[in-house]
């Protein structure tokens, strides 16, 4: 039987095969980071972009955390702070 780990393993290389064809000047993968990076910069959840990125929580913030920058902190901390609930005033 064939895993489901090779299976992703094919499918990455037929698209990157298809990516070289193409003479495109960039690799899949490279999608695939920009994507996961702006997953977190949209404010998904950790958990939402692994399950769709097909692999583990922990596996997804080793990965693509390292990448961000201050500045993609501080949009997202800002995003985050100007739609937060307010405190109840009384």
């Amino acid at each position: 039987p064939v895993s489901e780990r090779s299976t992703h393993k094919a499918q990455g290389q037929a698209v990157s095969n298809y990516f070289r064809r193409l003479d495109l000047p960039f690799h899949i993968y490279s999608l695939r980071h920009a994507w996961a990076i702006r997953n977190i910069g949209y404010g998904f959840p950790d958990t939402t972009s692994a399950i769709t990125m097909g692999h583990s929580v922990e596996v997804h913030i080793k990965t693509y955390q390292c990448w961000l920058e201050d500045r993609d902190m501080t949009a997202v901390f800002d995003r985050l702070m100007t739609n937060r609930p307010l405190a109840p005033s009384k």
